[in-house]
């Protein structure tokens, strides 16, 4: 009897402590800030100026455990120059851990140096990540320059741990 008392505490704390976890990190649902992030994706303008949109698909469409995602190709119709848009929402963990610098390694590109980018051009100054890659196997297409950042507190920003730095 005296080993079980602990054990049955013991357990009791672990089950608790899950609990909390999950019902702060929203495991078993979206919250109402995340799911209103997700629809508004849906928002997103076909055309800007000379700029027109159409679906683009994704390898990973659907695969991420994302509460969001919107893949969009953007072609200018005067200058035939074409601007690939990935829009994602979610849980931290999932978003952060899917950094197109990691992922297009994965996928078999070369990435370059990653650096900083501030569109100053905007009032809020925007900054972005951004790095140059170059697929392995030419026969796809030309080198292509990524952007990303992660959305926070109202300001678009990057973080070197995202996953920490982003944390609600």
């Amino acid at each position: 009897m005296r080993r079980i008392i602990p054990t049955v505490i013991a357990l009791s704390l672990v089950i608790a402590t899950g609990l909390v976890h999950g019902y702060f990190t929203d495991r078993w649902q979206v919250n109402q800030a995340v799911r209103q992030a997700a629809e508004s994706l849906k928002q997103m303008p076909t055309k800007v100026g000379d700029w027109e949109s159409e679906p683009d698909r994704s390898e990973t469409s659907g695969k991420l455990n994302l509460a969001g995602e919107q893949y969009l190709r953007f072609s200018n119709k005067k200058t035939g120059d074409v601007v690939k848009v990935a829009l994602v929402c979610g849980r931290m963990g999932p978003v952060a851990i899917h950094n197109p610098d990691v992922c297009y390694k994965a996928s078999g590109y070369t990435v370059g140096k990653k650096t900083t980018f501030a569109l100053k051009e905007l009032a809020r100054t925007p900054t972005f990540f951004t790095a140059d890659v170059k697929q392995l196997s030419t026969a796809k297409g030309g080198p292509e320059r990524l952007f990303w950042a992660w959305r926070a507190a109202g300001k678009w920003q990057v973080a070197d741990e995202p996953r920490h730095s982003f944390a609600n």
